[in-house]
């Protein structure tokens, strides 16, 4: 070989290397050694839980109580013992229905389903892993806060148990794919759209960031749990379901850069995360967002301040995640004056006066996604918070389940946007 064709293979290696190296796993972590959550606010509800003191110290007891129940109850999860199987046959791949897909009255089987969008068909919780997923990480979650706020190594030793038994022990693991979220009977065995199941996992990343403190989560499961999630990555950016997902111009889009962000910033991929916030969350904003703070995707459904305000979150929590890899999406505007704050702004007005809402909303009027949108908002856009914060006093108290969670997501350092 001579030495002109080793230069040129050495120079396609470099450009080969260079394509993949923001892909490539890292070292890197997390700039508060968390994700969406502030360790600062973290250490403001422990010493507040010890002295016994304030809302905080009420709300430790709602939720020591929760964590209690689920030692109690002792249940586990896994995909392993879903009766309804894949159509891969594999029991460890996931399996989910679409929500909004129901049987065909005019067909003698039912086959092949139809769409009725906003109308849920209860039949996806009764033969998916969506519930089973969604319920492990609510306990594991609620697991790694008490064992935070309490120091109390039984409830990170049940939360141990339950990553383990569903993403790796080899009898009940999770494979890391979505192959077959979603699917309609009749039509498909899995979507793209299936992907938007998994996004508790950005709940899960920052309370097994939490476990690394416990003597019940090891460092080789640490380890084995960012090798899974890395590979579940790969598929995500890799597999035509996640190319198709990341190519979704609503809500599904957002979600997915989410998951994807969230998964690189936890597996050290803080290049990735860069990368996914710079060329496609701002994209994102543009396309989503028009100048007056409309969603158009969005308020077309029949569930439009739902998913106007769900979209909105997911740009929230992205400009959350934003800040560890010096990203500003909170004081980004596009070209044609799109911006998170304008989505705020036109969201704003409807939180104290539902009834003016001009758009479609079938399902009851929902406030979990505005409440946490306006409590990040708070802290992020000062010269709104007299806004805000009656739109707060309008919603009242948080449900006790999310006291700390939003808590914990107050940012603590000063605004980016003003």
């Amino acid at each position: 070989m001579n030495m002109r064709t080793l230069k040129i293979q050495a120079t396609i290696l470099m450009i080969v290397f260079a394509v993949l190296a923001p892909y490539a796993p890292g070292n890197d972590a997390p700039r508060d050694g968390l994700t969406l959550l502030y360790a600062a606010r973290v250490a403001e509800a422990r010493e507040a839980v010890a002295a016994g003191e304030g809302p905080l110290a009420e709300a430790w007891l709602a939720l020591r109580e929760r964590a209690e129940a689920i030692l109690a109850a002792d249940t586990v999860y896994s995909v392993t013992f879903n009766e309804s199987a894949a159509a891969s046959g594999n029991p460890h791949d996931y399996y989910s229905t679409g929500p909004y897909w129901w049987p065909d009255p005019e067909s003698e089987d039912g086959l092949p389903y139809i769409r009725r969008d906003g109308e849920f068909n209860p039949e996806r919780d009764r033969v998916s892993d969506r519930d089973p997923l969604h319920n492990m990480v609510r306990d594991v979650r609620t697991l790694a806060y008490a064992f935070t706020l309490s120091g109390e190594e039984r409830f990170a030793k049940h939360a141990a148990r339950l990553v383990r038994v569903w993403f790796l022990d080899e009898a009940t693991h999770m494979r890391p794919n979505l192959n077959h979220a979603q699917a309609i009977p009749g039509r498909v065995p899995g979507r793209g759209t299936g992907i938007i199941d998994t996004h508790v996992f950005v709940f899960l990343v920052d309370a097994l960031l939490l476990l690394e403190a416990s003597d019940a989560w090891s460092a080789d499961d640490a380890r084995a749990m960012r090798a899974w999630m890395n590979d579940f990555l790969d598929w995500l950016l890799a597999h035509p379901h996640g190319r198709h997902e990341r190519r979704a111009r609503n809500n599904h889009g957002s979600a997915f850069d989410l998951q994807a962000v969230s998964l690189a910033l936890y597996t050290g991929r803080t290049h990735l995360a860069r990368i996914i916030l710079e060329e496609d969350t701002t994209a994102r904003i543009v396309a989503h967002i028009a100048a007056d703070g409309r969603q158009p995707l969005e308020i077309a459904r029949t569930r439009s301040w739902s998913y106007t305000t769900e979209n909105l979150r997911h740009f929230v929590r992205l400009g959350l995640l934003a800040r560890h890899v010096g990203v500003d999406l909170f004081g980004y505007e596009g070209e044609e004056g799109g911006s998170i704050a304008a989505a705020l702004a036109f969201a704003l007005p409807y939180v104290c006066d539902p009834d003016a809402w001009p758009y479609e909303q079938v399902t009851a009027w929902q406030t979990g996604y505005i409440r946490e949108v306006l409590t990040v908002a708070r802290e992020m856009y000062p010269h709104k918070s007299d806004a805000v914060e009656e739109a707060l006093r309008c919603l009242g108290p948080p449900p006790e389940e999310f006291v700390f969670f939003l808590h914990f997501i107050r940012p603590p350092s000063p605004p980016l946007a003003r």
